[in-house]
């Protein structure tokens, strides 16, 4: 369980420097790909906010950074992300060189598709 943080840069700082250079690339790809987008912590964990509606959550933890984009993304993509382990609706990146940005990304592109359609 994560301790209670209250920006995302608190929930960075927890981290072991490796995790948080990874947390932070992620941050950063994420604020490139939706700029309008607003930072904040919900659910405990850093969240992407759009039009008042959570996007993407991610999260460091000890082997991986957990990325949030949804059920409905997850089962869409679900052929791209064999290599990783996915629950219904997290994707769990490996703190490895070279960490999957790339992945991390899609989902993202995925899931801002689905809000274009269905305004969720």
């Amino acid at each position: 369980m994560l301790p209670n943080v209250t920006s995302v840069d608190e929930h960075i700082a927890l981290h072991p420097l490796a995790t948080q250079r990874f947390l932070q690339g992620i941050r950063e790809r994420f604020r490139l790909i939706l700029p309008e987008a607003t930072e904040c912590i919900n659910y405990g964990i850093p969240t992407l906010k759009y039009q008042k509606r959570n996007i993407i959550h991610y999260a460091g933890y000890p082997h991986h950074i957990g990325v949030y984009p949804g059920s409905q993304v997850i089962a869409e993509l679900a052929a791209e992300l064999t290599a990783f382990k996915c629950a219904k609706g997290t994707v769990q990146l490996p703190l490895t060189e070279p960490f999957a940005y790339d992945v991390a990304e899609r989902l993202l592109h995925r899931r801002l598709e689905h809000f274009a359609l269905t305004g969720k």
